[in-house]
């Protein structure tokens, strides 16, 4: 499994973040933007993003501008001038014509990744904090675990990373590749997950279709997800 490592004592949280869009950008390739920034305050909004938090607490709203500034960073980074992100009838981001992405954000921060159509049919990412990690639900595996899995697969992870929670990033990750593509709700346990050193493949039931995936993580801080569905696998899935 790949680990980033960076010969300072202590890492700020745009150090974490500016690490996880390095592994990012690799994954995903050139044809790829990504934007990450530490959450810290209210971003600018388009109105039509304004209008879907403007009910919501001040921690939301901080959290939801931020993801959108990201997105922005990332698909200028694509040539894409700024504009409007807005909502779509499963709580996606709705990309402009030619584009797919996925936002995720922990506690302290937010990542987006957008790509040309014509690279990926479809992207997800997952970040998961080592707090967040450390603190899933005693009773989670219920809800996130398919009959045939094996947690034990993801035993290369370092130490600090309970394999429930490896699990939990990297369905997160494929479901944000999967649901908006399939126009529904993807559950947990209809995703079954192989794991290999740095690598896994979502293999969704019902459907004869796979998504590639990948997971690392990051200075000993984050746990660092994403996945992607090609031209071949995206047309099988809607088949």
């Amino acid at each position: 499994m790949p680990i980033i490592v960076v010969r300072s004592a202590e890492f700020t949280q745009l150090h974490v973040l500016q690490a996880a869009a390095d592994q990012l950008r690799e994954w995903f390739g050139p044809s790829s933007g990504v934007g990450v920034s530490p959450i810290d305050g209210r971003r600018p909004m388009f109105p039509e993003e304004e209008a879907h938090v403007q009910r919501a607490v001040s921690r939301r709203r901080d959290e939801f501008s931020t993801g959108r500034w990201c997105a922005r960073q990332a698909l200028a980074e694509l040539g894409e001038p700024f504009g409007p992100i807005p909502v779509g009838p499963l709580r996606n981001p709705v990309w402009p014509e030619g584009f797919t992405g996925s936002i995720s954000h922990t506690d302290g921060g937010c990542a987006a990744v957008v790509a040309r159509c014509a690279a990926w049919k479809a992207v997800g990412i997952d970040l998961l904090d080592r707090d967040a990690a450390a603190t899933l639900p005693a009773g989670a595996g219920r809800f996130l675990t398919h009959r045939h899995e094996d947690l034990a697969a993801s035993a290369s992870a370092p130490a600090w990373v309970p394999p429930l929670a490896l699990l939990f990033s990297a369905k997160e990750a494929a479901i944000k590749a999967l649901s908006p593509w399939l126009q529904r709700f993807v559950d947990f346990h209809e995703i079954r997950l192989q794991f290999d050193e740095g690598a896994f493949t979502a293999t969704l039931d019902g459907a004869e279709m796979k998504v590639a995936g990948w997971w690392t993580t990051v200075l000993d801080k984050l746990i660092v997800t994403g996945a992607a569905m090609n031209a071949k696998t995206a047309k099988t899935a809607k088949s």
